[in-house]
Order: C-alpha cells, then sequence, then structure tokens
C-alpha cells in the first residue's frame, strides 16, 4: 500500500518532467487504492454473495477480485517510483506546517515516510522476484516485513496526528486524516500477521476488521488524491498567458 501523506496544505505548480513524474506515480497511487477497495470488499462479502447469488455471478466477482488483487500487487510495487520524484523534488523531508517554525524538520513524519519507502522498496523488490526479472533466493522471508514498515510509517503518522492536537496552537484534528492513518495501520498490521502467523485464531476477528479498515482508509486516499491530480493536471494546460490572469 503507497504511504499517504499528501501535501494537501500546499499545491505547488511544478512545471515540466518532475510535475509529469509527480502527477503520473498519483495517478498509479489512485488506482490502486481503487483496486484495493473492490478487494476488501470482496474479501467481506465473498461468502454472502457465494451463498445468495448463482455461480456465474460469484465466479466472474471472484474473477474480478483475483485480477484486481493482481493490479494492486503490480502497482504499489511502482509506488517506489512517487518516493524517488519526492527525493529528486526535494520534497521527502516534512517540515511543520506553522509560521513560527516554517523551516523545522517535523522529525516523526519524516521518519513515517521513511517506512514507507523501506515498504515500498521490498515491494519492488518482491515484484521483481515473483516476475522472475531477477531472482532474489532467500530475500522471500523479508518480504511480509514490508506490511510492517507500512504498519509503522501509518502509527507514527497517527500518534503525530493525536500528539499535534494536544500543543498549544495546535491544529484541528482532521478526522479524515486520522482515519485514513489509522485505517492504513490496522490494515496492514493484519496483513503482517496473516502472513507470519496464518493460523492465528484472532485474525477471524481481525480480517474483517481490517478489511473495512482497508476500505476507509483507501477511499479516504482516493478523496484526497483525486483534487490534487486534476490540480495537477490543469497545470499542464495553464499557458503563460493564462498563469498571469490567476
Amino acid at each position: 500500500m503507497c504511504c499517504i501523506e499528501h501535501d494537501h496544505h500546499h499545491h505547488h505548480h511544478h512545471h515540466g518532467i518532475a510535475a509529469f513524474f509527480s502527477v503520473t506515480f498519483q495517478c498509479v497511487e489512485c488506482i490502486e487504492k481503487i483496486a484495493e477497495v473492490a478487494d476488501e470488499a470482496f474479501h467481506l462479502l465473498g461468502a454472502f454473495i457465494e451463498q445468495y447469488t448463482d455461480a456465474v455471478v460469484f465466479q466472474t466477482l471472484s474473477s474480478l477480485h483475483d485480477i484486481t488483487h493482481e493490479v494492486e500487487h503490480v502497482l504499489h510495487a511502482f509506488c517506489l517510483g512517487g518516493d524517488i520524484t519526492r527525493l529528486i523534488g526535494g520534497r521527502f523531508i516534512v517540515y511543520h506546517h506553522d509560521n513560527q517554525h516554517h523551516h523545522r524538520i517535523d522529525y516523526l513524519r519524516t521518519l513515517a515516510r521513511v517506512c514507507h519507502l523501506a515498504a515500498h522498496l521490498l515491494a519492488s523488490l518482491e515484484f521483481l522476484n515473483v516476475q522472475q526479472i531477477c531472482s532474489l533466493a532467500g530475500m522471500e522471508r523479508y518480504f511480509a516485513y514490508g506490511n510492517l514498515f507500512s504498519a509503522t510509517g501509518y502509527a507514527i503518522w497517527t500518534i503525530q496526528l493525536v500528539w499535534n492536537r494536544f500543543q498549544e496552537n495546535a491544529d484541528e484534528l482532521s478526522l479524515t486524516e486520522l482515519f485514513m492513518q489509522a485505517g492504513g495501520f490496522l490494515f496492514e498490521a493484519v496483513q503482517f500477521i496473516n502472513k507470519v502467523d496464518p493460523f492465528n485464531p484472532y485474525l477471524l476477528m481481525l480480517n474483517p476488521a481490517a478489511s473495512i479498515a482497508g476500505i476507509i482508509h483507501a477511499s479516504l486516499v482516493v478523496h484526497y488524491l483525486v483534487p490534487t491530480i486534476l490540480l495537477g493536471v490543469g497545470a499542464f494546460f495553464e499557458t503563460p498567458e493564462n498563469v498571469g490572469s490567476h
């Protein structure tokens, strides 16, 4: 799952190749999240669909689920590109948004981004291994840790959101951002447990909760990303004359 800490506080209009890549990777992330919603909805409703519809409907939906699952995995491997674009563009390090400390580094959120970068790196390596583009024998057991890195990244961001709420001159706590980050944490943490301890008895309860958390998380990410993508695409079609008229 891609990391979501969108720079929704300030939209920069980059032009040229950096802007193109930025928007491209946001589109990749958006499609990945839509696939995730479909994937998790099937996990939640699969048994219900099988019981109350005929075999043809169930088989069709099951095949669609397999496709969305593949799409999600393939696109996740390309999320590393978004991180690289941020690094090259100098937008990887997170700064505090308040005016007094404009240049003070937000160490916790930057650490969260490092965790997501590690998760995306592992996802890319797993993709290369599965596609047999390069053999990474012996590394398979480490791929599950991608989920742990993601979960840690979301957990740190969630803690930071709550912590910030209790500081003086605090921003209002954004519930959508809180649900997005906390949902990502629960989803990724349970994915990790499924990989390292698949027969854990608690998974019977945890899996449906994680599916709901995954759907909420991914839907909110799409909700955040779509305006940013439209803004980015719009910037490409702005001629110099149009820019002057804003």
